[in-house]
């Protein structure tokens, strides 16, 4: 069953990461060939989640083929370089020490630990043939190196913002590169490779993830043989959106863990700069503590993964005469957000007293809670995102900052 969202923001997805009133910081990435090389991607298993910290943990579980004799197999793993504008410094180790935003980076090789070594590099970005957006495409290997005196001039640089992205023509994309040397046997070799990296948000959104899937067709073949994604919510809940990009399509995701919905929907959002109405299919995702699924058998991946919390297709025009409190309840984040803080402040001035009720058991809700007040009950079944928990006890004890500021409105 499809449910039609009407998007009334322009902040989506790879526009929003570069908006002013939104920040990005990185995307997660696939480990990748730095030379050319026959090995394949015989099984991926990635997993990736959600924190109420800002953070997305990745865990990754690969088995490649080698076909040939025992080899070393140089690879990489690239992160874009950091954008967040707001005039906030560079701090100069980023450029030595490897991404600012991205941290406990390590990788097992047939459960050796692997050392690595990092690079601050210009790359050499060539078009996209995968079709994804131009600012997702990826840098070839090899990287060449900025100087020192250009990573000291960037590391005094008042911005994060490229000083020559001003100049005409004169832009050259930089990457952090995570780079080393495997010991490859014939035949299957495991490979275990763990991050966190810190996921952009804002005005219009809690929190964005951008994952690229792409690189992957750079090893043998262009495809994974067995791949699994798996979106996870350990110890939190979260509603989120999914881009349902092509390669995605007619693969279901499904709960496996946990409680959890899911649905499909479609975006639909204007362009303002050609006042185009654009639309996208999207997977919804409703998860407490849990996981959802995703598998595919030699899955091609021609598109990157973009998941965004599910308030940016509830944010109203802040400027229109309907800004109040929109679909009181429709969505909700442990960590607020721009629609739910809106919300509260309309409630506490102008709200009625079910309406302050609503925002005061919204934690409650959020974790299970099955209400004996039949207004509260019968409002909160009202919303996709609620899941019943009989077993739930009442309790603040793990209730986050923004939930207590919910307790209080009177």
């Amino acid at each position: 069953m499809k449910s039609k969202i009407l998007l009334i923001i322009f902040l989506f997805l790879a526009t929003f990461a570069k908006a002013n009133d939104g920040s990005y910081y990185v995307s997660g990435n696939q480990l990748i060939p730095i030379e050319n090389t026959d090995v394949r991607i015989d099984k991926e298993v990635l997993t990736i989640r959600l924190s109420d910290d800002g953070f997305a943990y990745v865990d990754v579980d690969y088995t490649f083929f080698n076909k040939g004799e025992a080899r070393i197999v140089k690879m990489g793993f690239e992160a874009s370089n950091e954008f967040m504008g707001d005039g906030e410094p560079v701090n100069p180790d980023s450029l030595h020490k490897g991404h600012p935003f991205i941290y406990d980076f390590s990788v097992e090789v047939n459960g050796q630990k692997q050392s690595f070594q990092n690079l601050f590099a210009y790359v050499n970005v060539k078009a996209s043939k995968f079709g994804s957006a131009p600012e997702m495409d990826y840098a070839d290997f090899p990287a060449e190196p900025i100087t020192e005196n250009e990573r000291n001039a960037m590391a005094e640089s008042a911005e994060r913002v490229d000083a020559d992205l001003m100049q005409i023509g004169g832009y050259r994309p930089k990457a952090h590169v995570y780079y080393f040397e495997a010991n490859f046997n014939h035949g299957a070799n495991k490979v275990h490779h763990t991050y966190r990296y810190k996921m952009g948000g804002g005005f219009s959104a809690a929190y964005y993830l951008g994952y690229w899937l792409t690189p992957a067709m750079r090893w043998a073949g262009g495809t994974i043989g067995d791949f699994t994604l798996r979106i996870s919510t350990e110890g939190t809940a979260k509603h989120f959106y999914i881009k349902n990009e092509k390669c995605l399509k007619g693969h279901a995701f499904k709960v496996v863990k946990g409680a959890g919905k899911v649905r499909l929907g479609i975006d639909q959002f204007r362009d303002f700069v050609s006042s185009k109405i654009i639309s996208n299919e999207i997977v919804e995702v409703a998860l407490r503590d849990g996981v959802v699924e995703m598998h595919a058998e030699n899955f091609r991946p021609t598109d990157d993964l973009s998941l965004i919390s599910a308030d940016a297709l509830r944010v109203v025009d802040e400027f229109g005469e309907h800004v109040k409190y929109h679909e009181l309840g429709s969505f909700y984040n442990r960590d607020g957000a721009f629609d739910l803080i809106q919300q509260m402040s309309h409630v506490k001035e102008k709200g009625t007293a079910l309406e302050k009720k609503i925002l005061n058991n919204l934690p409650y809700a959020n974790r299970g809670l099955v209400f004996q007040d039949k207004e509260l009950q019968d409002f909160f079944e009202k919303q996709w995102w609620y899941m019943p928990d009989l077993s739930y006890k009442a309790s603040t004890d793990d209730f986050t900052e923004f939930d207590k500021k919910l307790l209080e409105v009177k």
